[in-house]
């Protein structure tokens, strides 16, 4: 268990270094799909944590802005 969560916490620090300086739209990707990861792991798959932030991504998605905008949006969200 011990090990599962150093993994975990690991990908957490490697997430959290993730710029948006470069290609907005790979980089908020790699920081949703990974959390999306990470938060399955922890919470499971029917969790309202992980609802959460699929109904974060579907609001972007669905919403108004640019679609570097929506690129920028997703990552700061999933950032915070």
């Amino acid at each position: 268990m011990q090990i599962i969560k150093e993994k975990i916490l690991k990908r957490i620090s490697e997430l959290k270094e993730i710029s948006i300086d470069g290609n907005s739209l790979q980089s908020s990707e790699e920081l949703f799909v990974g959390t999306l990861s990470i938060a399955t792991s922890v919470y499971g798959i029917n969790s309202p944590q992980l609802r959460y932030l699929i109904d974060l991504r579907d609001k972007v998605a669905n919403s108004k802005y640019m679609e570097g905008e929506k690129y920028l949006a997703l990552y700061h969200a999933t950032m915070g």
